[in-house]
């Protein structure tokens, strides 16, 4: 939780690069946490913020793909929506 957490401040402060590493690290160290759908949907929050359009897009993919029904997955539905405006 407090690693999800430094990574929303980081991201809330304009620190992609960090934030990133903090989202990051929570899928690779902690994959089946209850926190992996919020900080894989955090990530490409953060990479739509970057401009990463690809990349992002594909972030909400997987969240889509690995937790459907979750508040995530349709949160993350939304965002596919307003990348392809």
């Amino acid at each position: 939780d407090a690693v999800y957490l430094a990574g929303l401040m980081s991201l809330s402060n304009r620190n992609y690069g960090p934030a990133l590493r903090y989202f990051n690290q929570i899928l690779k160290n902690h994959p089946t946490s209850n926190k992996a759908s919020s900080a894989l949907f955090a990530k490409g929050v953060t990479l739509k913020k970057m401009n990463l359009t690809d990349e992002s897009r594909m972030a909400f993919l997987k969240v889509r793909e690995a937790y459907p029904g979750s508040p995530e997955s349709l949160r993350a539905e939304t965002e596919l929506k307003l990348l392809t405006k």
